[in-house]
């Protein structure tokens, strides 16, 4: 890299300023503006920028130029004075009065007088100039033409068109779009006499190398302020036949024209007085050329290192490689392609390219300290870095090139935008699952996975560095041979602080490979019951303890359970107080069923293991529906249930109480409130199961045939106690065919469809099932025996009546024209009388209930009767002579009770299934 003495530079800048001094006008030292606020349009920006240079506009001195304002006639006339590099002859013209209205007190009486001397301007014809008032479109342009050297003679006779049309032919207008007569602006003022500065003036040759000392055309602007290599400060950098060039300059640049190609002008002593840019346009990006010859996207194309990043560009036209490492300015066309790249020769490096940063602290294998490491072509290359200059940390792990002079000291280092992420861990072996090969990594207390760009098998156990790319991938692994473990891979923490099988205690219990297994635990391990779950990989130290455990990231539940079955749907086990069933991922030996164990289930809820504790066995009874929580055997107290057709009472655990307060007899039982001598207490399950009546279930036995548990399944039957009254084919029950079952309960009979076949005889007493879909599903009889019979079908007349002597309570049924009466065991609800139904009889042959069938009655009142015709205030209905009529508990026919029938007589009618008169009770 060159550098510049400070003697030297200070020379360049003093010599610089002085040449400033001399060409004020185009300096801001002057006053005067080279930028401004207030111009939105490139065009006469870049006017008033380059007029500017020259001092021939000026702003308000706020950053203002007013582009939109309107110019007068003598502001124009300074402009075309100032242009043309007349302000030396100012001094004289200002003495002389040529118009009335410009005298020698008028700002600007000197400017007015010289440019009519030098015959720029005309009056009015009459003595006046007219200084204040706006110039005109044609005004304006007949004055460059002027300044341009053509005359009257040159031009055309015709005022204003021929002026016009001239201008249009010298391309100086383009920029203009007015009519004669219309005001000008100074933003338009501007645009037109910078179109001057190159168009052809009358004697050959563009108005510009009038103003220059001499011409320099065919440049492009690289940098409107820089450094040159040989020491220029503040100097104007252009490419100029293949190379770069610097000059000084005499005032300001606009950056804004950066990348413009045209024409340099410069004064006598070779100083930049101004830069007349042309329509074509490059831009430039300064950096480091890193490569003259790449390939992006199918295309050849060179790669830059600027402002602080690598960019690729598609190349138009070959560079050549001894430019690469040369510091300068990239060229890019208006499609964005490279052109060419031009050295600035203020530095050359030596590129390594596709390096990795791994430290920007490191010491070097030579001992060498504070160097930056660099993983290149599969190895780990240190640089010396200078004192105080090392490398960004942010750019640790980044890849691209380095920056390096011939001693391998690193000047610096230019990512390309790929990172790669640095990890320490130890190499634990490979993985399936990735493609084309898959690796796991001890990393910060967790095993991790990734998947690896080359093999690597030999380093297992290993620990070191990864490089890890922008897609997850390992591209490198750098081992350190310092460290090396054994280990033992996919074990599942069951127990952090156990003792083993052998009586050795801290141990740690792990599951591998479907068994317990036991490890003596290091007290630096760190392993802790937040771990009990995990799976992963056990490190052993030398002495065979556990050094630490690596989880891998597959979390395990672990729970306790009695193991029931095994079915399609997957492991039944009891936890709780609750059955639960998980798909296995193992086989479960049916030898474990009733084991109490430890159940292993993994992320997707599969059981990958069941650990059985063989010293806890229960005996297990599934779909066991619970027919009552207290009941006796015997002596025994228990939960009575009802398992494969069958009703079998299972005892609760029983101990004994001692009262020692009380002596007597000690009897296995205690009565109302008064314990004598001693008592059992009975041990239920779920505190009661009282709440569980009806539910199906499954249900521990413990070791001495006692429940130990009950947990329901979900499934729940109404058990209603009663007497079959029939069953059989259902009719005009609203089924479509199959067998029902009627049964006698709570005074009303009810009716359920039957779910398979149930064995129940008409007349048996006991509890029907009926689950949640309304469906009969077994009939339990009473161990009783308790058996009952039905009446014939009738009408209750009566239940309450008192028989002669006293002692029984009556009921009354008529049955096919007779009255019938039957003793009543119990009550039977008045409700019935009228209604049409049987008795159930028990085996006395008394009844004990009604069980109504389905039809009407009608309670009417008599208007009048005859032998044929009975009209109630419910209607008149024509009657029969054999209709069978019921009175006082005889039984007549219609034509002998008609007569007895008086007008507010109350009647109950009894309708057949035809809706015909088929009995009638009177009162």
């Amino acid at each position: 890299m060159k550098t510049i003495s400070l003697k030297f530079a200070a020379l360049c800048l003093a010599v610089l300023l002085c040449c400033g001094a001399l060409a004020a006008p185009a300096s801001a030292e002057g006053g005067r503006e080279t930028a401004f606020t207030d111009i939105t349009d490139t065009e006469t920006a870049q006017a008033a920028s380059v007029l500017a240079a020259f001092g021939v506009v000026s702003g308000y001195g706020d950053g203002r130029f007013g582009p939109d304002d309107l110019l007068t006639r003598a502001q124009f006339a300074k402009m075309a004075i100032v242009l043309m590099g007349l302000e030396d002859q100012l001094l004289t013209a200002s003495q002389k009065t040529l118009f009335s209205d410009v005298t020698s007190a008028h700002w600007a009486a000197a400017y007015v007088n010289l440019a009519y001397s030098k015959g720029l301007i005309q009056g009015y014809g009459n003595g006046y100039f007219g200084p204040d008032d706006n110039i005109a479109y044609e005004q304006a342009v007949t004055i460059a033409l002027r300044i341009l050297g053509y005359e009257a003679g040159d031009i055309g006779n015709y005022y204003p068109d021929d002026y016009l049309n001239f201008a249009d032919r010298l391309d100086l207008t383009d920029s203009l779009d007015r009519l004669a007569g219309e005001a000008m602006t100074r933003g338009e003022a501007a645009r037109l006499l910078y179109a001057l500065l190159t168009c052809t003036t009358k004697t050959g040759g563009i108005y510009a190398d009038k103003l220059a000392e001499k011409t320099v055309k065919d440049v492009i602007l690289l940098d409107a302020d820089t450094n040159s290599p040989d020491g220029i400060l503040n100097a104007a950098k252009f490419y100029s036949a293949g190379q770069a060039v610097w000059y000084p300059r005499a005032g300001e640049l606009d950056a804004g024209m950066v990348g413009s190609a045209g024409m340099a002008l410069l004064d006598e002593d070779g100083y930049v007085i101004a830069f007349l840019p042309e329509e074509t346009r490059y831009t430039v990006v300064d950096g480091i050329l890193l490569s003259n010859n790449t390939r992006d996207s199918g295309r050849y194309a060179v790669k830059l290192y600027a402002e602080g990043g690598t960019v690729v560009y598609p190349r138009a036209n070959t560079i050549s490689a001894n430019l690469v490492g040369c510091t300068g300015s990239l060229l890019l066309s208006e499609n964005g392609y490279a052109t060419a790249f031009i050295s600035d020769d203020m530095a050359t490096y030596d590129l390594t390219s596709d390096a990795v940063l791994l430290s920007n602290n490191a010491m070097s294998d030579t001992g060498v300290t504070g160097c930056a490491e660099f993983w290149v072509n599969g190895k780990s290359v240190y640089y010396k870095q200078e004192s105080g200059s090392r490398l960004p940390n942010e750019r640790v792990g980044q890849s691209g090139i380095i920056l390096s002079d011939d001693s391998s000291v690193v000047l610096d280092f230019l990512p390309d935008g790929t990172a790669y992420t640095i990890k320490s861990g130890v190499y634990l072996g490979e993985t399936s699952g990735y493609s084309p090969y898959g690796g796991s990594f001890y990393i910060g207390g967790r095993t991790v996975s990734y998947p690896i760009t080359s093999r690597m098998s030999s380093q297992s156990g290993t620990s070191g560095r990864l490089l890890i790319n922008e897609t997850g991938y390992v591209t490198a692994f750098l081992a350190d041979s310092s460290a090396s473990y054994s280990m033992s891979a996919d074990a599942i923490l069951l127990a952090t602080d156990v003792t083993s099988d052998t009586g050795k205690s801290n141990c740690a219990e792990f599951l591998v490979n479907g068994k317990l297994v036991y490890y003596a635990v290091s007290y630096a391990s760190g392993l802790s019951d937040r771990m009990i779950g995990q799976s992963g990989t056990v490190l052993f130290d030398d002495d065979s303890y556990v050094l630490d455990f690596i989880a891998d990231g597959d979390t395990y539940d672990v729970f306790t359970g009695v193991y029931v079955e095994t079915t399609s749907a997957g492991a039944t086990f009891l936890v709780g107080s609750d059955s639960v069933t998980y798909p296995t991922a193992v086989s479960i030996s049916s030898n474990q069923a009733g084991c109490s164990g430890r159940v292993v289930l993994n992320d997707a809820g599969y059981v990958t293991a069941f650990v059985a504790d063989t010293s806890e066995k229960s005996s297990i009874i599934t779909g066991a529906i619970l027919i009552s929580a207290y009941t006796t055997a015997g002596t025994t107290y228990g939960a009575k249930f009802y398992v494969d057709g069958k009703t079998i009472t299972y005892p609760y655990t029983t101990t004994t109480t001692t009262y020692p307060w009380y002596s007597g007899t000690a009897y296995p039982w205690y009565g109302t409130g008064y314990y004598y001598g001693y008592a059992p207490t009975y041990t239920t399950v779920n505190g009661s199961l009282s709440g569980y009546v009806g539910y199906s279930g499954t249900l521990l036995l413990d070791a001495n045939g006692c429940i130990s548990d009950f947990i329901p399944n979900g499934d729940y039957y109404r058990l209603i106690t009663g007497v079959v009254v029939s069953s059989g084919t259902a009719s005009g029950l609203g089924y479509f065919g199959g067998s029902y079952i009627s049964i006698y309960t709570g005074g009303q009979t009810l009716q359920y469809m039957q779910s398979g076949s149930i064995n129940a005889q008409s007349g048996a007493s006991g509890i029907l099932l009926v689950n949640t879909s309304g469906y009969a599903v077994a009939f339990i009889a009473d161990s009783s025996g308790g058996s009952y019979s039905m009446s014939q079908s009738g009408v209750l007349l009566s239940t309450g009546e008192i028989a002669a002597d006293g002692s029984t309570v009556l009921a009354k049924l008529y049955v096919n024209g007779n009255v019938t009466t039957y003793a009543v065991s119990g009550s039977i609800s008045s409700d019935y009388i009228g209604r049409t139904g049987k008795l159930m009889l028990d085996a006395s042959g008394c009844a004990v209930g009604f069980m109504p069938e389905s039809g009407s009655t009608r309670s009417v009142t008599v208007t009048t009767a005859s032998a044929d015709t009975l009209t109630t205030e419910s209607g008149s209905y024509s009657m029969r002579s054999s209709l069978p009529v019921i009175s006082g508990g005889s039984v007549t026919t219609w034509g002998t009770a008609a007569s007895t029938l008086t007008a507010g007589t109350a009647l109950t009618i009894h309708f057949d299934s035809l809706g015909s008169i088929s009995l009638i009770v009177i009162g």
